[in-house]
């Protein structure tokens, strides 16, 4: 699936989430579609946890940059105000750092729109 014009993706409910669990991958950012990308994220947890919302390379695996946080229990709101310059193969990742624990809840989702 490649990266629409604007869109719109959530997580399944996570139980139990634990260290370098994957919440959420955007899709692909295709190979017509370089250019600017306005992210912003949104989510729950049931108790404090540490993530990490993620730029990826198209190699898949290197990291060009990331935003760490530590958000209390309750809702989650992570707007990022500035463009990315996105090329082919690129993603956004939300990965857990350190997982909330047994029964505990976690859902985010994460919406975008392009620019240029």
């Amino acid at each position: 699936m490649a990266l629409a014009l604007t869109g719109w993706l959530s997580s399944a409910v996570l139980t139990n989430s634990q260290a370098n669990d994957i919440v959420l991958d955007s899709p692909l950012v295709g190979s017509n579609e370089n250019g600017f990308v306005l992210w912003s994220l949104d989510g729950y947890c049931d108790a404090t946890f540490i993530y990490e919302w993620r730029w990826i390379d198209a190699d898949g695996f290197t990291v060009k940059a990331y935003y760490r946080r530590a958000p209390a229990a309750g809702n989650d709101n992570l707007p990022r105000p500035e463009k990315l310059a996105m090329f082919a193969g690129e993603k956004m990742r939300l990965i857990v750092i350190t997982g909330p624990g047994a029964a505990k809840n976690v859902q985010y989702s994460m919406s975008w729109q392009r620019v240029g």
